[in-house]
């Protein structure tokens, strides 16, 4: 496999339409117990985003207004560059039912909203766990010569046939709650599943329609976890912009359209800790935190096996 095959580079964000189409209409099957991933890389230099699109962003999320990208926001502008790349003959599995399990966010420095960004982004560490096959993008944003923003996101490809199961990674596990300082309740709106597919360009049906949920295996349409998280994080005191800020986001379960949910929070040492509860569900469907960086903390660094 010539490294032409492994390496994509963009002058505009490539299409979930294309993507998907590849991904529904592929018949891949032929990655064996223990083989490495390929790793895959894709790169989009001078990458931005419209003041408006943000805009829409923020008023989605319930964000308040400001002159730089909402810490979740540059995910918007890699997640079909990780679709497009999972979509292409060289991954040697169909991606089809593959579920976004967490992600890790590092933002070093504010993003201005008329800025250009470098993004590069590559699927890196892969990992057999009770559950199938999960397997990492890393993802760097560079401005001015220097990088502005990253994160390892991670996806499960459900299965038995990868192999003898090993311990999740460290990155997988939050400490419980623990008493909660705060609460905050609110109701998925019904076309909310709609309006942040408009912004982001995901038309994935099981954030869109009841019955093709249904046909997927849900038991109806859900939100995207991108979403709750950023409604999350909404509610928690705003982190001093000037400094770095790190996220780490755990989707454990659906959040479903229209549910009523809740989200309880509390303080972790120099930052807020918080769950995320759907209807009865009794398990958290979100858990997360948000703190100051440390100094000197990458997580393109992060080689996790």
């Amino acid at each position: 496999m010539s490294d032409r095959n492994l390496t994509r580079a963009y002058h505009t964000p490539p299409g979930f339409a294309g993507s998907y189409r590849r991904i529904l209409l592929g018949r891949r099957d032929r990655h064996r117990a223990g083989d490495p991933l390929p790793p895959l890389e894709a790169r989009w230099n001078g990458a931005s985003a419209t003041p408006d699109r943000i805009a829409r962003y923020a008023d989605a999320c319930g964000l308040p207004d400001t002159p730089n990208y909402p810490l979740l926001f540059p995910h918007i502008l890699v997640s079909p560059m990780q679709i497009d790349l999972i979509s292409q003959p060289a991954f040697p599995l169909s991606p089809m039912g593959a579920v976004h399990t967490r992600i890790h966010v590092l933002q070093h420095r504010p993003i201005p909203r008329d800025a250009r960004v470098d993004v590069s982004c590559r699927l890196s560490a892969s990992r057999v766990l009770k559950a199938g096959l999960e397997f990492d993008f890393t993802t760097v944003l560079t401005l001015d010569g220097a990088p502005c923003w990253e994160s390892v996101s991670a996806n499960l490809i459900r299965g038995k046939k990868f192999g003898d199961p090993a311990d999740p990674p460290a990155l997988a596990h939050l400490d419980e709650l623990g008493d909660p300082e705060g609460e905050h309740a609110w109701t998925v709106p019904k076309d909310m599943g709609w309006r942040y597919a408009r912004i982001t360009g995901d038309f994935n049906p099981i954030h869109i329609s009841r019955i093709l949920a249904r046909f997927l295996g849900f038991p109806r349409d859900i939100i995207h976890g991108m979403w709750s998280a950023a409604r999350c994080l909404a509610h928690l005191p705003a982190p001093d912009p000037g400094s770095p800020i790190r996220a780490d986001l755990l989707f454990k379960g659906p959040v479903f359209m229209e549910s009523h949910v809740t989200m309880k929070h509390a303080r972790r040492d120099a930052g807020h800790a918080f769950d995320l509860y759907c209807a009865d569900n009794p398990r958290p469907v979100i858990r997360g935190q948000v703190r100051p960086a440390e100094p000197g903390e990458r997580l393109s660094d992060t080689t996790e096996a």
